[in-house]
C-alpha cells in the first residue's frame, strides 16, 4: 500500500497555488518568484531622481514626523525641480550614516486628490505640524517636500498648476549603484539590447545591483533569455549555484540559465546538485536546476526525474513537486525537445499520491491526456477530497468538448460526471457556477 498523505493541508494548498502561479503564463522566467519593482521601472515612472549626501536623519516620534536632509550632488532626472548643492528635506527616515550617499525619487501628484485633513496634519494635542520642507514667507522657493499621504501647494500650483512634487522614496545608494541605475538601458529598448547589460551585473559585489540584475531577468520573457543564451556565463553560473550564501530566490534562474548555455559535461554537475531525491528539507531553486537538466540532457534527465521522484512512492513531497514543476516547464517552454506523450506519462504516477491528485488531474486535462479517465473514475469513487472531485469535473467537461478525445473517452467522461453529480451534489453545483 502506498504511504498515506502526510504533508499538512496548508502545504498542499501552497503547492497548488505555486503550480498555478508559475505556469499559468509564459510572460516571465518560469522559475523566478515575482520580483519587486526594478530600478529601471522606478526611474521610468519618476519625475525627479536625485543622488546626494545625507546631512541628517531624524526618525521622529509620536508627535514629530520623521525627516531627513539631503544635499544634492547629482540630478539624474527633473533638473527643473532640483539643483546641485540644494538641500532637500524629505518626510522619511533614511537608515544610513551621515555623509553617506542616498537616492531620492519624486513624483508629481495632483493636489486636488488630497483632502483638507490630509494636507494639514495635526499632532495628538490638535496642534498643527509644519510640513517637512516648508519655508517661512520670503524664503527661497524649492520643490515642496511633503508626506506621501499629503500634498503641499507649490509656487507652480498657486499659479494654476494642479500638480505638486512629492518625494516618495529615499534609500542609501552607492556611487557605483547610482551609475548602474542611470546608465541601464531604458524600458523602451528591445530585450536583446537590454539584457546583455544586466548579464554583466549578475551577482555584482554591490547587493543593490546584484538584486536588480536578477530582477530584470525574473521579469523577462523566457524567449528573450533564450535569445541571449550565448552570452550567459556557464562557469560563473556554476560558482553561484555552489555558493551557500546565495540569495534563495536566485538558484532557480541560474539553474535554468545553465541548462540553456551549458555543455554536456555540465550534466554531471546538475545531477550532483539535484541529488538522488531523498532530501526531506525544502530546497529553494532546485526546480530550476531540474529544468536546466531537462534542456541540457533531454530524455536522460527526464528518466532520472521519473525514477528518482515522480514514480518513486517514497520520494519527499517537496522533491516531487520540484520535479513536477520542471516537467511542466519542459511542456510549456521546451516542448520541441520532448515527445509530448512521454511528458504526459511522466506525471501519471502522481495520481497515486493524494497530495498531487488535484494538480495532476487539472494538468492532464490541459495536456489532453484522456488515458487516465478509468483510473480517475476509481479515485473519485473512494475519495473524500473535494479538490479532486472539482478537478475531475473539469477534466470530464474538457474531454467532452475536446477534438482529441475518442467517443469512448467522452462516454466514460459522461458516466463519471453522472456519478459525481450523485455522490457530491454540492461540489457539482458549485462547479456549474464557473463553467
Amino acid at each position: 500500500m502506498l504511504p498515506k498523505f502526510s504533508v499538512p493541508a496548508v502545504l498542499r494548498t501552497a503547492f497548488i497555488g505555486l503550480a498555478v502561479a508559475a505556469f499559468s503564463t509564459c510572460l516571465a522566467c518560469p522559475f523566478c518568484l515575482a520580483p519587486s519593482q526594478t530600478w529601471t521601472e522606478m526611474f521610468a515612472e519618476a519625475d525627479v531622481v536625485v543622488w546626494g549626501r545625507l546631512v541628517s536623519s531624524d526618525h521622529g516620534d509620536a508627535k514629530r514626523q520623521p525627516s531627513s536632509v539631503v544635499e544634492v550632488v547629482k540630478v539624474a532626472k527633473g533638473k527643473s525641480f532640483a539643483a546641485v548643492e540644494q538641500t532637500i528635506t524629505v518626510p522619511l527616515p533614511i537608515f544610513s550614516d551621515v555623509n553617506s550617499t542616498v537616492l531620492l525619487k519624486g513624483s508629481l501628484q495632483d493636489i486636488r486628490i488630497a483632502g483638507m485633513s490630509d494636507t494639514f496634519a495635526t499632532d495628538s494635542d490638535g496642534e498643527a505640524i509644519q510640513a517637512a520642507g516648508s519655508k517661512p514667507d520670503g524664503a527661497e522657493k524649492q520643490p515642496s517636500i511633503v508626506p506621501v499621504s499629503a500634498t503641499e501647494v507649490t509656487a507652480k500650483a498657486v499659479s494654476g498648476d494642479s500638480k505638486s512634487l512629492v518625494w516618495d522614496f529615499a534609500e542609501p545608494v552607492s556611487k557605483v549603484a547610482y551609475q548602474y541605475i542611470t546608465t541601464a538601458p531604458p524600458l523602451n529598448k528591445k530585450a536583446a539590447d537590454r539584457l546583455p547589460f544586466f548579464v554583466k551585473h549578475l551577482e555584482h559585489q554591490d547587493d543593490l545591483i546584484a538584486a536588480d540584475a536578477w530582477a530584470e531577468f525574473a521579469n523577462s520573457r523566457y524567449e528573450d533569455i533564450v535569445a541571449i543564451k550565448d552570452l550567459l556565463p556557464a562557469e560563473k553560473l556554476k560558482q553561484w549555484i555552489l555558493d551557500s550564501e546565495l540569495s534563495p530566490e536566485r538558484p532557480g534562474l541560474y539553474g535554468m540559465m545553465l541548462g540553456l548555455c551549458g555543455r554536456q559535461q555540465d550534466i554531471a554537475f546538475l545531477l550532483e546538485q539535484i541529488g538522488p531525491g531523498e532530501q526531506t528539507t525544502v530546497r529553494f531553486g532546485i526546480e530550476g536546476l531540474m529544468g536546466g537538466l531537462l534542456v541540457l540532457s533531454k530524455d536522460e534527465g527526464l528518466d532520472f526525474l521519473v525514477t528518482s521522484r515522480l514514480a518513486n512512492p517514497v520520494a519527499p513531497t517537496s522533491e516531487v513537486f520540484n520535479a513536477m514543476s520542471a516537467v511542466k516547464y519542459a511542456w510549456e517552454y521546451e516542448s520541441d525537445l520532448f515527445d509530448k506523450e512521454t511528458l504526459r506519462a511522466s506525471l501519471r504516477p502522481l495520481l497515486k499520491r493524494e497530495e498531487f491528485q488535484e494538480i495532476i488531474v487539472t494538468d492532464l486535462a490541459r495536456w489532453e491526456d484522456w488515458s487516465v479517465i478509468s483510473e480517475l473514475t476509481e479515485l473519485c469513487a473512494t475519495t473524500d477530497q473535494d479538490g479532486l472531485i472539482r478537478s475531475a469535473i473539469g477534466y470530464c467537461w474538457q474531454a467532452q468538448k475536446s477534438t482529441t478525445a475518442t467517443d469512448e473517452h467522452k462516454r466514460k467522461a459522461a458516466g463519471l460526471l453522472a456519478s459525481v453529480k450523485e455522490s457530491h451534489p454540492a461540489v457539482y453545483r458549485r462547479q456549474l457556477m464557473f463553467r
